[in-house]
């Protein structure tokens, strides 16, 4: 066996066994009580690409936006603040909006469990 070959060879295992191990820094967590499913990176800490706090024992994250209308209503930022237990599986969420005033209202309080599972299927 040539070295160019070898080496060619060596690369290809490489890149192979480097993306298993991408591959499974990824979770997929399935949370019942309406909180959702969300895809967890532990190697970019992000939770459905927004920023995390990730350590052994809990997953940390924020989403935040613009409540949603009927035409012509006022919309409000909001804040959703989720947090899963990595020990027990149990999640929690809290929301809050900021209205007219700058006043905060709170809304929103679940929590639930959560489970990991494999990655979700696709259609497409």
């Amino acid at each position: 066996m040539s070295r160019k070959t070898r080496v060619a060879g060596l690369a290809v295992l490489a890149m192979t066994c480097s993306g298993a191990a991408r591959a499974g820094q990824i979770l997929y967590l399935t949370c019942d009580n309406n909180m959702g499913t969300h895809t967890v990176d532990l190697t970019n800490n992000t939770v459905d690409n927004l920023p995390a706090n990730i350590n052994p024992t809990a997953i940390d994250w924020q989403k935040s936006g613009m409540t949603a209308t009927p035409a012509g209503g006022d919309s409000y930022p909001y804040v959703l603040q989720f947090h899963v237990d990595r020990t027990t599986g149990i999640a929690s969420m809290h929301g809050s909006a900021t209205i007219s005033g700058g006043q905060t209202q709170n809304f929103g309080d679940a929590s639930g469990s959560c489970v990991a599972g494999a990655e979700p299927a696709t259609k497409f």
